[in-house]
């Protein structure tokens, strides 16, 4: 959710030669929450010093998995449960946090979005995800996901491709992840809305040697705010990239220009 004293509250660190303070940050405007790390004050609201609160999102200090720092890329139960970065990681096996997150993403599905990014994937179980899926299915209504809906997931591989892709285990986002989706009510049409980006694009591609699921869902990430580093390890695009946003020189469709600019404000 965040990381340690990015929050609306003073805070301080040091040892006992030093001592550094930094005040309230407004880190997400007129949404309160408090984290634990280098908190002094108390809670105006419970008088207790504070925990990991969210109340925007409805979401409190056992919404979490104990703070425990990720050392192994191998080991799923790390993977899962570690803190990235020290990130207050979520308690994915949770019920309870599971209709939260469908009921967010919902929401945002009922103001026009068609789909999500879900960033580093691989730090949520399988499992997980496939019941936040079927959960966010039966809030629509039941059916099949709408026909624009789409959604992937941002796998990053470092070594791990037997564990995350290639051999078939509770941990794998490929066959296991489709097993999972469709034991969580997501039926064959939904499984082919629900796609993979993987870092072995472009250089290893495709990593387990052959399309482990079918090609149509790869997706390739052209261009985010991780893909701009070139010469990254993992996320280096060569040039097989394609930055939209800042130059792309696409040729003009004569016709479509002639049609375009031939209306009268009476076609619109």
């Amino acid at each position: 959710m965040s990381g340690g004293g990015n929050d609306k509250l003073n805070h301080r660190n040091g040892n006992d030669s030093w001592c550094t303070n930094w005040g309230a940050k407004e880190s997400t405007e007129g949404s309160y929450y408090a984290t634990h790390s280098w908190t002094y004050e108390n809670n105006e609201n419970t008088g207790l010093i504070p925990g990991l609160e969210f109340p925007s999102a409805a979401l409190n200090t056992m919404d979490f998995h104990c703070e425990r720092s990720l050392s192994s890329w191998n080991d799923p139960f790390q993977l899962n449960y570690g803190w990235l970065s020290g990130l207050a990681d979520l308690d994915t096996e949770s019920d309870y946090v599971r209709e939260r997150i469908a009921a967010y993403l919902t929401d945002i599905i009922s103001i026009g979005f068609s789909g999500f990014r879900i960033d580093a994937a691989k730090h949520i179980q399988p499992d997980s995800i496939a019941a936040i899926l079927g959960k966010v299915k039966r809030n629509l209504g039941g059916g099949d996901l709408p026909a624009d809906f789409m959604t992937y997931l941002e796998v990053l591989i470092g070594g791990e491709a037997g564990l995350l892709e290639c051999n078939y285990n509770s941990y794998q986002y490929t066959n296991y992840f489709d097993d999972a989706m469709k034991k969580a009510g997501l039926s064959d049409s939904d499984v082919a809305k629900v796609k993979i980006w993987s870092s072995d694009y472009p250089k290893e591609m495709p990593i387990c040697g052959y399309w482990i699921i079918p090609a149509s869902r790869f997706a390739i990430e052209n261009d985010c705010h991780d893909d701009q580093t070139t010469g990254s390890s993992s996320r280096d695009m060569q040039d097989k990239g394609s930055v939209l946003v800042i130059q792309k020189d696409v040729p003009r469709h004569r016709q479509f220009e002639e049609l375009l600019f031939n209306r009268t404000d009476a076609d619109w």
